[in-house]
C-alpha cells in the first residue's frame, strides 16, 4: 500500500514523536512524506513553549524535520505569509459575515487549513512528476502521538477517528482516504478563500468547518476507533462510543477548561484527571468520547 503522509503546520517535533511515528506509521507502510511548515520568530516560539503545549521540543525544529525523510518540504516565513495571504483572507471573510468564537485566533485557524491545502498540492505535483500513484493519503500532525499502528485501509471513505469532536464538528487532527476524497478534505481552504458557500460556513471553528465541508461535498464519512493523543496530554479522548453526562467537580467552565471531572457511562462513573479543552456554553450537555478501556473506575 502506497501512502502519502501530509504534515502541515508548525513543526512541534522531538525524538519521542519521530520514533512514535516511525514505529506506528512511517516504517509500517510504503510512505512518502510531504511537509508544509513555517518558521517563526523567537518571540512566537517562546510564547508557544511557555504555553505548556510544546514541552520537550528540539532546539532547531526546522532542521529536525529532515529526519522524517520528506519527499517534498515547503518552509515559509510565518509573518510574511500571514501579512500577504492569511490576514487579507480573514478580512474578506469577516466583512462577509463570518465570525470566530472567542478565544480562537482566526489567523491560526486559516493558516492551518492553508497548510493542509499546500501539502495536498505538493503531493499531487510530486505524483505527476514521478508518475507515482497513492492508495491512501493521510493528513496528520507532528505532535500526534499514537498508541498503536494506524489501521490504514484502502476505501472510498473520509476516515476520521472517533472522539474529540467539539459540539457540532468532526475531530480535526487526523484523517485519511483516497486521493479524490482527500482532495475534497484538504482543499477546504480554497473554498474558504473564495468566499463561496459562506452561508454553509458561518463560524470559523475548525472542527465544525471540517464537518460542514464534508456535508457540503457529500463525502461518505467513516468513523473508527483509534487511540491518539496530542502533545503532552495523557489521554486524548479519541476512541470508543459516545459518553454523555459530565458532572463537573472543579474547574472553570467560563474559560472552557474543566479539571478533574467525572463522566458517566451506563450508570458507572469514571474520573478523568487532566485538562480537557472544550467550548462549553452548557457543560451539562457536552458530549464526550472516552478511551477504551476507560481509566480510573470509581
Amino acid at each position: 500500500m502506497k501512502v502519502a503522509v501530509l504534515y502541515p503546520g508548525m513543526p512541534r517535533v522531538n525524538q519521542e514523536r519521530l520514533e512514535n511515528h516511525r514505529r506506528h506509521l512511517l516504517d509500517r507502510h510504503d510512505c512518502d512524506v510531504f511537509i508544509s511548515t513555517y518558521d517563526s520568530n523567537d518571540r512566537q516560539r517562546q510564547q508557544e513553549r511557555s504555553s505548556g503545549h510544546s514541552s520537550g521540543l528540539v532546539d532547531d525544529e526546522i532542521e529536525f524535520i529532515k529526519y522524517y525523510l520528506p519527499s517534498c518540504v515547503e518552509i515559509q516565513n510565518e509573518d510574511q505569509l500571514c501579512a500577504e495571504k492569511i490576514q487579507p483572507a480573514w478580512n474578506m471573510l469577516s466583512s462577509m459575515g463570518m465570525t470566530c468564537p472567542a478565544g480562537i485566533n482566526p489567523l491560526i485557524s486559516l493558516m492551518q487549513f492553508y497548510k493542509i491545502n499546500r501539502c495536498y498540492d505538493m503531493m499531487l505535483q510530486h505524483a505527476a512528476r514521478t508518475n507515482t500513484s497513492y492508495d491512501v493519503v493521510l493528513r496528520t500532525r507532528f505532535d500526534n502521538l499514537f498508541e498503536e499502528t494506524l489501521p490504514l485501509q484502502i476505501n472510498s471513505f473520509l476516515n476520521i477517528p472517533y472522539g474529540s469532536d467539539w459540539p457540532g464538528g468532526f475531530y480535526d487532527h487526523m484523517a485519511f482516504g483516497d486521493v479524490q476524497v482527500m482532495g475534497e478534505y484538504c482543499r477546504l481552504y480554497s473554498g474558504l478563500e473564495s468566499g463561496s458557500h459562506l452561508e454553509r460556513f458561518p463560524i470559523l471553528h475548525s472542527e465544525r468547518v471540517v464537518r460542514w465541508n464534508a456535508e457540503l461535498r457529500n463525502l461518505p464519512v467513516r468513523r473508527f476507533g483509534f487511540r491518539v493523543y496530542l502533545r503532552t496530554m495523557k489521554w486524548w479522548f479519541n476512541h470508543w462510543a459516545e459518553v454523555s453526562g459530565i458532572q463537573q467537580i472543579c474547574g472553570d467552565a467560563q474559560q472552557g477548561i474543566v479539571k478533574n471531572f467525572k463522566v458517566l457511562c451506563n450508570g458507572t462513573a469514571f474520573y478523568y484527571n487532566g485538562t480537557e479543552h472544550a467550548d462549553r456554553s452548557d457543560p451539562n450537555n457536552y458530549t464526550l468520547q472516552a478511551p477504551d478501556p476507560l481509566p480510573w473506575p470509581v
